[in-house]
């Protein structure tokens, strides 16, 4: 079971007085030295605070270490305690770098399974995405966080120390299935009570009969809008996706220059100030990232030249993987690259029959894996992330005037392709597609749906499932306006999270002795308005129809299939 426990002080260092010698002074000479006492302490204070802190921001951007096992371990140092997370705040945060989404032909897939053990060290750091300088939630000091690999039948292991003082946190694996370790889904209030600050958990799980792209993000609130997440990829020595000569990341989403929670907040008041006296109204982000960088022209900028976006090099006739996966907050996205089809082998973890497209469409949460091959002319080639207007708001143009500052970005952001030497810096060559017509939109021929279910062909076909008898749910979501500001309500009740407990604690049947009928059922006990579906016909499949009733397109997610058989108390 995951370990709850506080975080190991930081090393302190004890400095002694020197030793002085036996003198008689006048009063004069003594006040005078007395004060230039006080100034020398004074300014070594300084570089002491100064030296600390620097040593603080290096540690957390140490390197990948590795230990007596041979398991990599993302960090080793634990660089805070209670009494110094205060530090945490004023550190710098770097992007994480280019290399961390070109995988490495290092990591052998073909190794017997063994656990990979990393350490996550969360803090909030003054980072610069799309060169607008913002404090943001980090991992080890960068954002995105850094990448996970695991093997099929690994078992991964997290340990996370929260180094932020007055927040806590969780991790959800996003995607991975948690067969039998429910409990290490991450999610605040349904499968854990959050990580307070000054406290470390770990997080195990195994991963079972899964491969492909994923990713990892912090559940409570919208921490992972501020920047908690990173992506996570699952290898596989019996892949069905053919080989390729490159494999990369390309992690899209939108950027708020706001706090996330101050956001939240306005979002659920009656006037929202981006829509004034129209509640509901989510607001439109500022910009769009690609690997957590983008262009942003304003006043308030970070110039280095390290928070560009980069260039993704490729030899020419070289087979490249693209791992694509949308991050973000509230924008889908079209994503494309000049000149080059694409073809989808991969969506949310699962292999598929390859898919042409000149273009692929994602949600918040969405993956997909496409392969191009470079063979046009030598140069350089635009891949665009491009928002999705057409999908977030029918009335865009009357909420989101074209002063806005993710209009000033044209509602995009862009990555360089580039093939063999041509220069970073060198104009792109390449035309974007055309999709005006209906056949350059094929598979997608209907805008913000996802493509049909009948179209994807999975490459590791199953059988279908056997549905209880009992197993059937059927609910409808739709926003309604309460106390001024909507909220989503299910099946005409709207969810209230447990704020000292999680909900799939609560699930474990018991069982008693009906009064009306004498024999023995079973009962639950997780509270009103939790939304929990129980399927109480066991070892059979459950059906869930959705039906929406907003004009609003959004994606639902699974978490938890099974009860926790281990509980703990929350802290």
């Amino acid at each position: 079971m995951a370990d709850m426990q506080p975080v190991e002080p930081a090393d302190s260092r004890e400095f002694k007085p020197q030793p002085r010698e036996n003198k008689q002074w006048s009063l004069f000479t003594r006040c005078l030295f007395v004060a230039a006492c006080l100034l020398t302490l004074l300014t070594t204070v300084d570089f002491i605070l100064l030296q600390f802190t620097q040593q603080q921001h290096q540690q957390s951007s140490q390197q990948p270490e590795h230990d007596q096992s041979g398991i990599t371990i993302t960090s080793a140092s634990i660089s805070a305690s209670k009494t110094s997370t205060s530090v945490q705040e004023t550190n710098e945060a770097a992007i994480a770098p280019p290399e961390q989404f070109r995988l490495s032909y290092d990591f052998t897939s073909q190794a017997e399974p063994t656990i990979r053990s990393y350490v996550f060290n969360i803090s909030r750091g003054l980072a610069s995405p799309g060169r607008y300088n913002k404090s943001m939630i980090i991992v080890n000091g960068q954002t995105p966080g850094p990448l996970i690999e695991a093997n099929v039948g690994d078992t991964i292991r997290v340990k996370v120390n929260n180094l932020m003082p007055n927040e806590s946190t969780t991790i959800h694996w996003h995607g991975i299935d948690q067969r039998n370790t429910v409990w290490m889904d991450g999610v605040f209030g349904i499968t854990q009570c959050g990580i307070p600050p000054g406290e470390t958990f770990t997080y195990e799980f195994d991963i079972i009969d899964q491969r492909g792209t994923f990713w990892y993000h912090s559940h409570l609130s919208l921490q992972n809008t501020d920047g908690l997440y990173g992506p996570l990829i699952i290898h596989d020595p019996d892949e069905k996706v053919r080989d390729v000569d490159e494999d990369n990341i390309v992690m899209v989403g939108d950027l708020y220059h706001q706090p996330a929670e101050e956001l939240l907040s306005q979002y659920l008041s009656p006037s929202p100030p981006w829509s004034p006296g129209m509640p509901g109204m989510e607001p439109l982000a500022d910009n769009v990232l690609i690997n957590g960088r983008h262009r942003y022209d304003d006043g308030n900028l970070d110039v280095s030249v390290e928070n560009y976006p980069s260039s993704l090099r490729v030899d020419r006739k070289a087979t490249v993987r693209l791992r694509i996966i949308n991050h973000g907050t509230f924008l889908p996205f079209w994503f494309s690259v000049d000149n080059h089809t694409l073809e989808v082998v991969e969506m949310d973890g699962v292999e598929i029959e390859p898919l042409p497209a000149t273009r692929v469409f994602l949600y918040p949460g969405q993956r997909y894996s496409v392969i191009l091959t470079a063979n046009q002319t030598n140069g350089n080639y635009l891949m665009h992330a491009v928002a999705a207007r057409e999908c977030f708001d029918p009335m865009v143009d009357s909420f989101y005037p074209p002063t806005s500052n993710l209009a000033q970005v044209r509602f995009q952001a862009t990555e360089v392709l580039s093939y063999g030497t041509t220069p970073d810096n060198s104009p792109p060559i390449g035309v974007p597609w055309n999709h005006t017509d209906s056949a350059s939109m094929v598979p997608w021929v209907e805008e913000c749906l996802d493509l049909p279910f009948d179209l994807p062909q999975p490459l590791r076909p199953k059988g279908a499932y056997q549905v209880g008898e009992k197993n059937h749910h059927f609910f409808e979501y739709q926003m309604v306006l309460q106390d001024g500001a909507y909220y989503t309500i299910v099946n005409k009740t709207n969810y209230v999270p447990l704020p000292d407990d999680a909900a799939l604690w609560r699930v474990l049947p018991t069982n008693t002795i009906s009064a009306k009928t004498g024999s023995e059922r079973e009962t639950w006990n997780f509270g009103p308005r939790q939304q929990v579906l129980v399927s109480p016909d066991p070892n059979t499949a459950a059906q869930i129809v959705i039906n929406s009733r907003e004009m609003m397109a959004h994606p639902w997610h699974l978490h938890g299939t099974a009860p926790p058989t281990r509980l703990a108390p929350c802290i």
